[in-house]
């Protein structure tokens, strides 16, 4: 019986763990998503397309993409 709360305690430390893991993943997806809508109002606010045309003849866009940005520098 010296084992159970050896079981509880790892047992709790894993469902903390996995709630605070989860929680700090949906608030960083909320932020990069309003982040985005931002970005998305500002360019139909300056008349930018979130798409750019392409210079061949082949009719298909090119999507503007910028650049990755590390999240730990900011």
């Amino acid at each position: 019986m010296d084992w159970v709360p050896v079981v509880f305690i790892a047992f709790k430390l894993l469902v903390l763990g996995a709630a605070m893991f989860f929680s700090i993943k949906s608030h960083r997806d909320k932020q990069r998503e309003e982040q985005e809508e931002e970005r998305q109002r500002q360019n139909r606010i300056n008349g930018r397309s979130a798409r750019m045309p392409d210079s061949g003849s082949s009719g298909v866009e090119a999507i503007a993409v910028q650049p990755a940005r590390d999240p730990f520098i900011g």
